[in-house]
This record gives structure tokens, C-alpha cells and sequence, in this order.
């Protein structure tokens, strides 16, 4: 049987169509940063996310199934349009016409199977059965989650290819393509399984790839595992969910003098008054991380002459600003880090640890 189509017409499809493949499977971060993903695209189609957060996932995993299922007799209609003919036929006579009705059926199969998750309010949808073990009404959790998803506390790390993990107040949620994993904190225990190192990381970089296992304590969810970027990440999520990561001692992780110190600074301004800031706006994320929202203010609350006010929004959470406060200091001898004195990134307004207060955010709607 003939291929039915000249090589170089396949071959210019191909190259041209696997591009289109990139944006829909891969979607690199240059094009989720421009607005191009299949969410952002298709949001006419999709409940707010802000106002029901697990539907929107729902209709986002059903709706990413059917744009993939589309692209394979996609390929077939770009190549028609190459070739300058129809390749759609009832009676295949050609290896080319064959794969096309293979497209079809597949396409077919894979709507009537998207349609079946869709059914009876999702009822069969297999990521149903996990949203029910956490909660029976699964509305009544999709609007907990919801609220949840307005504090601007709450920790969202958003990776390509729409997968991401969010850390609310009581509820870990984990999305990806065409699945979610949910975890009510009370019933979560965090394990460090993996940490790779990068190869060229510096000594003081505490970027590494750190494997998490999720495991509930009452088999309320199937285990799942989260990928956390860096240390300071894993460490903001153990601050939020108020509960240490377990470490087993087959597991080798290197904290640095930074780390220790961004511990110190912690327990130290938490001690401080907390900072009213009222505002009817959420806030950006945190100018360092740029995974969490900014969670201490630069206020001048010492005595000392040497510091200064400080006018500037709140723009870092504390991890980051303590990073900064150890650069400044005296590289030599740790010793005396809290007791120095740092400039305020944006502004160079002078401040101790004293002047940086946890931020209490009211809202004024």
C-alpha cells in the first residue's frame, strides 16, 4: 500500500505541526508568561476559578483531554491543506487514509470517554472519587477551597503545562493536565523522599529539587508527592502548615549557614508587633521568591538613630528579606548578624531586625 502523500508535504507538516505540539503539550514558561495556554485561550468555556475552584478544575482537566484528543486528526487536516486534497474518506485506499480513520475512531472514543467524566455533575470522573474522601459534598469543599484560595497567605507555586500546588490554610491542593490530588492538612504528613542537587549549584544556593511524599495519617487520600524548587520554598510551606517536614536519615539534606540564620530571623520577628495593612487589592507576590505573598513590612519601631523610616508597600515575605538582611552583614562573623542593620531593598532605608514586623492584611472591600 502507497504512503498516498509525497514525503516532503509529511515531512513539512510535521515540522511545522510539531511546533503547534510544543505550545499545546509542553507549554514552555515564555509562552504561559505571554497568556498562550489552553485555559487562558479557552476561558470563555470554564467556570471562575475564583469562585469555585475545584469545578474550574473539573471542566479544565475535561477541556485540556478533548484539545489533545483533537490535535491527532488535526494533524491529518493540516496535511489535507498541504497536500492541497481531502484525506478524510470513507474507504482508506492509502497508508495515509488508513492512520486518518485510526484519527477518528481515537477521536471519537476519547470524546465519547470526556463526555461520560462530564456526566451526572462529574459523578464519574475519576478525580470525583478523591474530592468525595475529603468531603462527601464535594460543593461544600469546592467553596471551602475557594475562600481559602482568596487569602492572600495562601501559597501558590504554578509550574508550565498547568500543573501547580497550592497551600491553603487547611487543604493542599495539587494540579496537573488531566489530573488533581487533594490533602486536608490535619490529615497530612510530609516526607522528604529525593533531593537532587544541581550540578553547578554554589555553596550558599539553596536551590535543589526536593521530592516530597504527601501520605495521610487516616488513608482519607491516596499518597501523592509534590516538587519543590528550592529550600526556602519548603520551608515557607512548613511555616504555613505548621507542621516540620520528616527527614529520613537516608536522606541528605545540607542546610547553610543562610538557612540557619533565615530560621533565627523568623523566631526573632515573630516576636515583634504585628503590621496592620489595609488594603482593598491583593497583594503581588513576594519580589525574591516570586511563589509567595509578601508577609512582613519595614516599619521603624526601634530606638536606635541608625535606622530610618521606611515608606515602601510590603514587597517580600520574610525568608527572602532575612537572605538580604545576612548579605549585608559581616561575612566573617555570623555571630553578629541580628545584631546588624540592613537597607531596605527598594528604598535604602536602614532597618534592624526589630523594625521587620509580620503583616496582618485587611481587606476593606
Amino acid at each position: 500500500m502507497e504512503l498516498g502523500v509525497e514525503f516532503s508535504e509529511l515531512f513539512r507538516t510535521i515540522l511545522i505541526y510539531s511546533m503547534v505540539g510544543m505550545f499545546i503539550f509542553i507549554q514552555p514558561q515564555a509562552f504561559r508568561s505571554a497568556g498562550f495556554t489552553i485555559e487562558n485561550i479557552l476561558h470563555f468555556l470554564l467556570p471562575n476559578p475564583r469562585l469555585d475552584f475545584l469545578n474550574f478544575q473539573l471542566h479544565r482537566i475535561c477541556l485540556t483531554m478533548m484539545v489533545h484528543i483533537v490535535f491527532f486528526p488535526g494533524f491529518f487536516v493540516a496535511l489535507g491543506i498541504v497536500c492541497g486534497r481531502n484525506l478524510f474518506t470513507i474507504t482508506p485506499g492509502n497508508i495515509v487514509e488508513v492512520f486518518v480513520m485510526v484519527s477518528v475512531l481515537f477521536t471519537s472514543a476519547g470524546f465519547g470517554f470526556v463526555g461520560y467524566l462530564m456526566s451526572n455533575d462529574f459523578e464519574g470522573h475519576y478525580v470525583m472519587k478523591k474530592l468525595k474522601k475529603v468531603n462527601a459534598d464535594w460543593h461544600l469543599l469546592s467553596r471551602d477551597v475557594s475562600r481559602e484560595m482568596m487569602d492572600p497567605f495562601s501559597i501558590k507555586l504554578v509550574d508550565s503545562n498547568e500543573s501547580g500546588v497550592y497551600v491553603l490554610d487547611n487543604y493542599l491542593v495539587r494540579v496537573s493536565s488531566y489530573n488533581l490530588e487533594i490533602a486536608k492538612l490535619e490529615d497530612a504528613r510530609f516526607t522528604v523522599r529525593k533531593v537532587l542537587d544541581h550540578p553547578l549549584r554554589h555553596q550558599n544556593d539553596d536551590h535543589q529539587l526536593i521530592l516530597v511524599d504527601v501520605d495521610s495519617l487516616t488513608n482519607s487520600f491516596k499518597s501523592f508527592n509534590i516538587h519543590l524548587q528550592s529550600r526556602t520554598i519548603m520551608q515557607l510551606i512548613r511555616d504555613k502548615i505548621g507542621q516540620e517536614f520528616r527527614i529520613p536519615s537516608t536522606v541528605r539534606m545540607n542546610f547553610s549557614l543562610q538557612d540557619r540564620f533565615v530560621q533565627d530571623f523568623r523566631s526573632v520577628i515573630s516576636g515583634n508587633q504585628m503590621f496592620e495593612y489595609r488594603s482593598n487589592e491583593d497583594l503581588d507576590v513576594c519580589f525574591g521568591c516570586m511563589a509567595v505573598p509578601p508577609n512582613v513590612k519595614i516599619t521603624k519601631s526601634c530606638d536606635s538613630n541608625d535606622c530610618s523610616s521606611c515608606s515602601c508597600r510590603p514587597t517580600w515575605c520574610h525568608s527572602c528579606l532575612a537572605r538580604i538582611f545576612a548579605t549585608e552583614q559581616d561575612q566573617e562573623h555570623p555571630e553578629t548578624w541580628m545584631g546588624g542593620r540592613a537597607r531596605c531593598p527598594t528604598c535604602r532605608s536602614n532597618f534592624c531586625v526589630l523594625d521587620v514586623r509580620p503583616l496582618q492584611v485587611i481587606r476593606e472591600d
